[in-house]
């Protein structure tokens, strides 16, 4: 069965609560049931009795009205009184901050604490997640071994820090609800690559079995057996989704919260920056990517098919930067405007000579940060907005 055809419905738990939620309302969920990222969202719903009308997306089909309420076609997204939001942890603290009145408050109400959840959910999406998939993705024994033992290593840094029963203690928190999702499909890595929560240590299976029964999570979950195909795909190496065609590219995995896209133009030909939130090879370095990824996470970089190697310096007479910012429907162009430098005029081959190197010096971790933060001024965002 192909990605397009996944069983349409959820099932089991999960199509008790999608029953219940089938009343209009100001909140529209869009859904995926297989998809563990819809599971986070979904989690919070539930925890929080926010009232939501549920309504089943395939995204693989790509169809149009969804893709004008999320431009990369992904689960989840939500639609709050007519405006749209997406990416499953943005849409979670949306719902704190929405939904004040409505208790458990998943990022607590302690500073310090909301910090710290945020840090180790920084972990969970960048090494956990992406550990699970190469592990469940990996063909040859030897590469399942090594993954592994690296998936275990994390997951037991991540446990040193669980207090217990919950990672906050008494508490379920966000921290919790990123990381469940794949508790609850760690079955999969047990029965093909040698997983074994007790293994990991003892302290692991006593969270993750405690998780993994929390109510909301156990209603948000459909039956196994019809994620028996999505899964087999994913044992293959197979899958379509984002993730896994990035995994087998040698890309990292989409950051988390891309929500800025550039397009740099040059008058003769279309240099991308920004399309697919997958940072460009010829950026040159994982640490000058996560230098924009540090910018709250608030700025995605893409175009890994394009060759940037002093393209805006190679000629060119000038270039216009599009900017789209998608808490907007439109797109925002910013035409001939010197953003690199700080004044605002045309850029010339010339500028870009004089002031800058071209190659990897173009885009060196300075350059890319400031390039950020301008482009993040000149829309009126701040580090902290979502």
């Amino acid at each position: 069965m192909a990605d397009h055809q996944i069983y349409p419905v959820a099932t089991g738990a999960a199509a008790k609560i999608v029953e219940q939620h089938q009343e209009p309302q100001e909140l529209v969920f869009h859904s995926g049931w297989f998809c563990p990222y819809v599971q986070r969202t979904w989690i919070s719903l539930e925890e929080k009795s926010i009232p939501y009308q549920y309504n089943e997306v395939n995204p693989y089909n790509k169809e149009k009205h969804f893709l004008e309420i999320n431009p990369k076609g992904l689960v989840p997204a939500i639609e709050y009184k007519g405006k749209a939001l997406y990416e499953s942890l943005i849409l979670s603290e949306f719902l704190e901050d929405a939904y004040p009145s409505h208790t458990p408050h998943l990022l607590t109400d302690d500073p310090f604490n909301k910090a710290y959840i945020r840090i180790w959910i920084d972990f969970i999406n960048k090494n956990i997640v992406p550990l699970n998939m190469r592990l469940i993705m990996a063909q040859e024994p030897e590469k399942q071994k090594a993954y592994l033992e690296e998936y275990t290593a994390a997951l037991r840094t991540y446990t040193s820090k669980v207090k217990g029963p919950y990672f906050l203690g008494e508490e379920f928190t966000l921290a919790d609800v990123a990381i469940a999702p794949w508790i609850m499909r760690d079955y999969v890595l047990t029965e093909h690559r040698g997983y074994n929560r007790a293994e990991v240590s003892p302290e692991w299976k006593a969270y993750a079995d405690i998780v993994e029964k929390r109510k909301s999570v156990v209603n948000t979950f459909s039956d196994r057996k019809y994620l028996e195909s999505n899964n087999n795909r994913y044992l293959r190496n197979e899958a379509q989704s984002e993730g896994a065609k990035a995994l087998r590219a040698g890309r990292v995995m989409p950051l988390v919260y891309p929500t800025i896209h550039i397009e740099a133009r040059k008058t003769r030909t279309c240099w991308l920056w920004g399309q697919t939130g997958y940072p460009p090879s010829a950026v040159g370095t994982e640490t000058q990517v996560q230098t924009l990824a540090s910018l709250q996470g608030r700025l995605a970089v893409g175009g890994s098919s394009v060759d940037f190697s002093g393209a805006l310096g190679i000629g060119c007479t000038q270039v216009e930067l599009a900017v789209l910012d998608s808490r907007k429907s439109g797109q925002s162009k910013l035409p001939n405007q010197r953003l690199l430098g700080g004044a605002k005029r045309p850029v010339q081959p010339s500028h870009l000579h004089r002031e800058m190197k071209l190659g990897k010096e173009l885009w060196s971790p300075k350059l890319l940060t400031d390039l950020a933060t301008r482009l993040m001024t000149l829309l009126g965002i701040s580090s902290g907005d979502t």
